[in-house]
């Protein structure tokens, strides 16, 4: 028995998820390329509707520009989704396709896989039974969309594109999956692009979270190793313990992907979503990444809604 899943054939569709699902004999992969979202709205194309006939699963992994018009597309017509953080361009659009999950009455998860990285696991065991007063996670690496070589963090923002939409979301989903709730957010680095990019390297976010807890972002797309780590502190910033997920030299997302996998796909006969994220945690990461923009440009603390 097999599940059919289908997935975009370009990008991290490409790049992430066929190289995960191919892993396991009991998913069949379907490669599926939907319509621009510039088409205006009308019935599907005969070869996209049977392209969509029979799958137990979508991977949307399309631009976020496009994620509000694909994913109401595939649960209009009865197919789950599982939407590529960070789930639309704003808050307010992530709710847009909570409500048309609700109305469809088809299930529409979100793909923060980090979530299922087994240190992460550990991590989180961790911290329920022993709270940290400080939690810092930072992600290290090589610049995945970028203009002439450099990170962009603002390039394409309308559309979604750029290393802000990249990075940040997975770390401030990691922060609330360990158990901590950013009230305040503060930029304390945000070292700029030279020329017209406009852009932001490197960022360094603190947070005043619950109880007086404290987190600490840390995304640096120019280092010279990839390295992505979670570190429990007390105060005044003693390390308690370490979780290197890059420490085995192995893809932590191809990782995480592949244990997500292991978890929804169920012995080839169907899926579960229930262990993934929810379009309501999509919609509070956005908030909290809003609440950095407006610390960005004020150099204030700014609350998050």
């Amino acid at each position: 028995m097999t599940v059919t899943i289908g997935v975009a054939p370009t990008g991290v569709g490409a790049r992430l998820h066929i190289p995960g699902l191919r892993q396991r004999p009991d998913v069949a992969i379907r490669p599926v390329r939907l319509p621009h979202v510039d088409i205006p709205v009308a019935p599907l194309r005969w070869d996209t509707q049977t392209a969509l006939d029979g799958l137990d699963l979508f991977i949307l992994a399309t631009p976020p520009y496009c994620h509000v018009r694909h994913a109401d597309l595939l649960l209009r017509v009865g197919v789950p989704v599982i939407c590529e953080k960070p789930a639309g361009l704003n808050a307010a659009e992530a709710r847009q396709i909570a409500d048309c999950a609700e109305q469809s009455g088809a299930e529409c998860r979100v793909n923060f896989q980090l979530r299922f990285h087994p240190l992460v696991r550990r991590a989180r065991t961790l911290a329920a039974a022993e709270p940290p007063r400080e939690i810092a996670i930072t992600c290290s690496s090589s610049a995945r969309s970028s203009r002439s070589g450099r990170p962009a963090w603002y390039w394409q923002r309308e559309a979604g594109g750029g290393v802000w939409f990249s990075l940040l979301p997975h770390l401030v989903d990691l922060a609330y999956h360990l158990g901590v709730q950013p009230l305040e957010v503060t930029v304390t680095r945000a070292l700029p692009t030279a020329g017209p990019d406009r852009g932001i390297d490197a960022i360094t976010v603190h947070a005043l979270c619950q109880d007086e807890r404290r987190l600490t972002l840390t995304a640096d797309p120019l280092a010279d190793a990839t390295r992505l780590a979670i570190s429990f502190r007390d105060t005044p910033g003693r390390e308690l313990a370490v979780f290197d997920l890059t420490a085995d030299g192995a893809n932590p997302w191809l990782t995480a992907f592949s244990a997500c996998a292991d978890a929804i796909v169920l012995g080839g006969y169907s899926v579960d979503l229930n262990g993934c994220a929810t379009l309501q945690d999509a919609a509070r990461a956005h908030e909290v990444i809003r609440a950095v923009r407006v610390s960005i440009t004020s150099g204030v603390g700014v609350p998050v809604s």
